[in-house]
């Protein structure tokens, strides 16, 4: 097999690898706001196990370049698998950011992601009575709250979950 150059292959593989774990995201992001968390975990299992299956293959091809007297390290294939993953999570990061701000909008989403958590608690009977202290606590002490230039971050997570566990008391 003949070499190739290093960065054509990290930016090939992991261009098909960050469209797999974009579309993986949207079809996520539906099934949450559609409250189908069987589906959404079923999903989420394969993609992961589809994730290692091709970071393992594409890696595994790379180091087939390298007759047996070259060698291929440890750190090549670390090296290698951090960079396609890098490309990866530059493309998934732009589309997550792209379809949570313009195509179904953040404050539907959240919204959406809100009703969804709800009925599921609500129709599950609530929340539980020896949950109500780990919640009460959590709103009081969220974490990653002691990081002042993060308030968006800091804020969001516990007021989702009070409005989430606000409405499944009213149900």
């Amino acid at each position: 097999m003949e070499k190739t150059n290093f960065w054509k292959d990290v930016a090939k593989y992991g261009a098909i690898i960050g469209a797999l774990l974009a579309v993986s995201f949207m079809l996520e992001t539906r099934l949450q706001i559609s409250a189908s968390f069987g589906l959404y975990a079923i999903e989420w299992i394969a993609v992961v196990v589809l994730h290692y299956y091709l970071l393992h293959r594409f890696t595994r091809r790379y180091s087939m370049m390298y007759t047996a007297e070259e060698g291929f390290s440890f750190g090549q294939g670390y090296a290698y698998i951090l960079s396609v993953s890098t490309v990866a999570g530059l493309i998934v990061g732009i589309v997550q950011y792209l379809y949570m701000h313009f195509f179904i909008g953040y404050a539907n989403y959240t919204e959406r992601t809100t009703a969804a958590l709800s009925d599921y608690i609500g129709r599950n009977g609530g929340v539980p009575a020896n949950m109500e202290s780990m919640l009460s606590f959590l709103f009081k002490n969220p974490v990653g709250c002691n990081f002042p230039e993060h308030p968006v971050r800091c804020r969001f997570r516990p007021y989702h979950c009070r409005r989430v566990v606000a409405c499944a008391q009213t149900v």
